[in-house]
């Protein structure tokens, strides 16, 4: 391409340019405007990246088509540049044969761009330059009266909220509902001013009037009332740091679980849990016969606890790490009673102190753990009660975390969801059953006994009160089907080899 050619093609390419990006501009600010307008009449506060994209789209969209219909052709050029220096289509002709070897071609287009470079590119005039200068004038002038009517007449309103004398009755009710509940006196004195705040805030006492809040405002006045509630009841929920302490510290996997059932407040787990360490002792006195793998197993059991307790110096006030410790120490002392181990008529006696530490224990602990699940159900249904009277939306309720799940692989005590390890039935974790076929621990007698001995004695007290009329029809349906599923998988009188029929041989 002729070098004097270029140049003015340069400029026209530059005029374009021009052309476009006022275009751009000029709808950019037109529709933010148009969005600052719409803001203005529905009262609303947009986030200022919504105007910044908005007139960037605008912007690039509107210069963008208007730079691809003005983009200049060599012939366009080619035809603006006779016409405006009068060179009757000379300029035309070269670029038409501008390929040409021929000598004619060669001639005509040295002399055209002679011409060329004594016109001079700047000879093109910037043709649209009032057009471009009105459309920046107004553009920028709507664009300017919409924002200052933004910001003098519509800026963003708060819509009030919507408060009745039922919104206030809900929540009177709710105060004297925790009031009365069994929440624990720290977090119940922290929901209490928290809701007594709340009531303030909404209504004024002295005149009998509601007061004039905002829904944001009050949606995060009442979100604030839920966080701290939430904090108070987890400041006394001391179950999940030392369960977890327990669950992370312990290689035992039955101390691991047994952490994970106390994290999670699960106390028919924990119960199980407690109950299975002393079905293990019970197997390896009369499986195993041996003092030192008695005393092995419940030092091993001393040292998991140690274990997981190791670091939580915190907590040792708190009645769960007490509790934990005490059976820990509980445990010692069984050992101790073994002395040197080598007389094996200790055995009855340090199992039956390794049995005592793990029933002493084991009744705090689920208490506690009640308790501490009591504590954190009032606290959760206090949330709820405050989203549901004050209609907080779910996106704007805030993140209080998740407790702690007891769910364990090949653990039969967490549910349809946990996964099945096919084992046989009875209560415990897969293959370790504290209640088979076989035989069960007697509560009533505190020893172990078959479960079809059990099964029979309790079958015939139902009986009993069956005949004698004390109990509905509703109530036996249930119990003949409960005692139907029993029947299906039990083998009465028929215990284990290594384990007695009864209480008695036991005690032999």
């Amino acid at each position: 391409m002729d070098a004097q050619f270029r140049k003015f093609k340069n400029r026209i390419i530059l005029h374009s340019a021009i052309e476009s990006a006022v275009a751009g501009l000029a709808a950019a600010l037109i529709v933010v405007a148009a969005i600052l307008l719409a803001a203005m009449l529905n009262h609303l506060g947009l986030n200022v990246g919504i105007y910044i994209g908005a007139g960037l789209g605008a912007f690039v969209l509107a210069g963008g088509i208007t730079f691809a219909l003005l983009w200049p052709t060599d012939k366009k050029i080619a035809r603006r540049v006779d016409k405006e220096l009068a060179m009757n289509e000379k300029v035309q002709t070269m670029v038409e044969f501008s390929s040409s070897q021929d000598s004619m071609a060669a001639i005509q287009r040295e002399d055209t761009s002679a011409r060329l470079g004594a016109a001079g590119a700047k000879s093109i005039r910037f043709k649209k330059i009032w057009q471009c200068a009105v459309a920046s004038v107004v553009s920028v002038g709507l664009f300017a009266a919409s924002l200052v009517a933004f910001i003098i007449v519509g800026g963003p309103v708060p819509v009030n909220a919507d408060l009745s004398l039922w919104d206030l009755t809900r929540l009177r009710n709710l105060i004297s509902q925790v009031e009365d509940s069994d929440l624990d006196e720290e977090p119940k004195a922290v929901a209490l001013k928290e809701l007594h705040a709340l009531e303030d805030f909404i209504y004024d006492e002295t005149t009998g009037t509601y007061k004039t809040v905002s829904e944001e405002d009050l949606i995060a006045e009442v979100v604030d009332s839920m966080i701290a509630i939430d904090a108070a009841v987890d400041n006394v929920i001391t179950a999940e740091p030392i369960g977890l302490s327990l669950n992370e510290k312990c290689t035992n996997e039955e101390f691991s679980y047994l952490g994970l059932h106390i994290a999670a407040l699960n106390t028919v787990t924990t119960r199980s849990s407690f109950t299975q360490f002393k079905v293990n002792l019970y197997d390896d006195a009369f499986a195993e016969s041996t003092l030192a793998d008695a005393v092995a197993l419940i030092s091993e059991y001393s040292a998991q606890i140690y274990a997981g307790l190791d670091g939580l110096s915190s907590y040792s006030g708190e009645i769960l790490y007490t509790s934990l410790a005490a059976l820990a120490d509980g445990f010692d002392s069984a050992v101790a009673l073994a002395g040197d181990g080598q007389d094996e008529d200790l055995l009855p006696d340090v199992l039956s102190a390794a049995r005592s530490a793990i029933d002493s224990c084991s009744g705090t602990v689920i208490i506690e753990l009640a308790d501490q699940s009591l504590d954190r159900q009032i606290g959760e249904q206090i949330i709820y009660d405050l989203q549901d009277i004050f209609d907080i939306p779910d996106g704007a309720m805030p993140d209080l975390g998740e407790p702690v799940t007891d769910m364990l692989p090949d653990d039969d005590n967490d549910g349809e969801n946990d996964p099945d390890d096919g084992g046989d039935g009875g209560a415990g974790r897969g293959d370790t059953l504290w209640g088979d076929d076989s035989i069960i621990y007697d509560q009533t007698s505190d020893d172990y006994t078959a479960y079809g001995d059990v099964f029979n004695r309790f079958s015939a007290i139902i009986t009993e009160l069956a005949q004698s009329g004390d109990l509905s029809e509703e109530l036996m349906d249930l119990i003949n089907i409960y005692y139907d599923m029993l029947a299906s998988g039990i083998e009465e009188n028929t215990p284990t080899e290594d384990t007695p029929e009864t209480g008695e041989e036991e005690a032999a």
